[in-house]
Parts: structure tokens; sequence; C-alpha cells
């Protein structure tokens, strides 16, 4: 951060909450706001050329949402203090949210804008202190079309394992197939808007764990169980976004101390990509 200004980015799709938003930092010393953008496509733009500090990002928004946009935003903007400013704050939204690369999720019923500014320096500090605390995944750039196929296929998978317990014999929690799904709609939208798909996350290292356990749990299914739920492993095209994903995970996993076992577990099934190897 230049000095002691940091440089804000505001993205709403209402002209008059951009304008709130500035009026009720423009009195802080503190910040200084570089631009303002009406949807998830000007925000990437605009992060690209300004390079602000900080991002107050809108999640329902035309063209790209909030989530759909955060990791292309993290992309070109890799130290900026991303906050997704939503009317509807649930854990859901804050899990994928955070996931994605936000460093808050924030109830726009619950910030009231004239905390704004408290609000934001805030998560500046939390910025510092917390780093190094999270599980941090970046994958991409890749061709869009491959994740594309794979994210389809999956999404078909996930939901038919979910529906039909008895047959897979897995029992897993509702909220993991939720969160499961969300991902997987969040990154068809990216991978529908641009030719390159790229993600970049963060997560609470005990989160990510019990995704990952359970995904690998359906991902080790006999390939007689998937097809009986009338689904197949993905075809060759979308393999090199599953061998992208899953050398992604397992280098995230290795660089955080708390999650290593889990990649001495997980390699015989992920270690090396093998040639016409079914995956998900």
């Amino acid at each position: 951060m230049a000095g002691s200004t940091a440089r804000v980015l505001v993205v709403d799709d209402t002209p008059d909450v951009r304008l709130l938003l500035r009026i009720a930092l423009s009195t802080d010393d503190r910040f200084d706001v570089v631009g303002e953008a009406a949807n998830g496509a000007e925000a990437i733009d605009q992060a690209r050329d300004l390079k602000p500090d900080i991002v107050v990002l809108d999640r329902q928004m035309p063209v790209l949402d909030g989530v759909q946009a955060l990791p292309l935003i993290r992309q070109v903007c890799p130290d900026a203090v991303i906050l997704l400013f939503t009317a509807h704050a649930d854990e859901a939204v804050q899990q994928l949210a955070l996931s994605a690369g936000a460093d808050r999720v924030w109830s726009k019923l619950e910030v009231p804008l004239p905390d704004m500014a408290d609000e934001l320096a805030g998560a500046l500090l939390d910025r510092l202190d917390r780093e190094g605390d999270r599980l941090a995944l970046r994958l991409g750039p890749l061709p869009s079309s491959a994740a594309r196929v794979w994210i389809r296929n999956t999404t078909a998978i996930v939901t038919a394992v979910r529906d039909h317990p008895a047959e897979t014999g897995l029992d897993l929690p509702d909220r993991v197939y939720d969160l499961f799904l969300q991902y997987l709609a969040a990154w068809l939208a990216v991978a529908e808007a641009q030719d390159e798909f790229y993600w970049a996350a963060g997560a609470d290292p005990e989160s990510a764990r019990l995704l990952i356990e359970a995904w690998a749990a359906i991902d080790a299914l006999p390939d007689e169980t998937i097809a009986a739920l009338g689904c197949a492993w993905s075809p060759p095209e979308g393999e090199p976004f599953f061998h992208a994903l899953t050398g992604a995970v397992m280098d995230a996993l290795a660089r955080h101390e708390s999650t290593q076992d889990l990649v001495e577990s997980l390699r015989g099934q992920w270690g090396q990509p093998v040639e016409n190897e079914r995956n998900a």
C-alpha cells in the first residue's frame, strides 16, 4: 500500500450504492476510492488497471456476479483485500466466497455505511494477522473448454451420488454436497465467461480436509457403481482439468503443515496422472 492511504475499488451494479460507499470513505484520510465498476467483468478490468489495495465487491450483479469474479480479480490483483458485500450472507455464501478468495463477507444489513471505513481498516489488519493460516490453492490458467467438460460431468456424478446413498454406500453430510455443487456452479460460470479458467481459493485447513476427503471418497467409487447411477467418468476432453485440479490440491495440502498427512493418504489416488486414468 502506497504511504498510509489504501486505494479502494468499489463494485456494485446500483449507482446509488456506489455513490454512498464513495461518500462514506471519502471523509476518511486512510482511504482513496480510485475506481468504480458496475459488474464483475468491469471489476476485473479495473482491478487489472488500478491495482487497488481493497476491493469492495457486491455479490448479485449482471455479467459476472461477485463470487464468479472473485478468483479472476485475485488473479490480476493478488495482494488486494477483497470484501464481498451482500444482502444475504448465509453460511453457504460465506464459505463459498471465502474459499474463492474473499477476505471477508459482509451483510449490507449488518455493516452500516458510517462504519465502513473502520470495517475496511479491520480487514486490512486481519489479513496481516491471518497470513499463513489458510490453505491457499491456485488453479490455472487452463483451457476453459476442458473445465466445462469436467465440471458438467462431475456435477452429474455428485448429484447422482447425493441422491442414491444406498447404492454408493457413502453417507456424506448434506452441507458437503451443497458446497460441492456450489463450487461446481461457480466454476462453470467462470469457465463459460472466458477462454481461460483461473481460480484462487483460500480455506480453513480443517474445512478443506472435510471437503477433499469427501471428494476423494466419491472419486474412489468403482466404475460399476458410477455406471449403475447412469453416469460415467469424465471423457478425455476433461482430463487436463482433472489432473490440474488434483495437482493443485496436492500442492496446497503439501504446503500447509496441518494437512501434510492428507497428502500421504491421497498420494496413491492422485499422486501422478496416469494415461487413461478414470476420473470424476
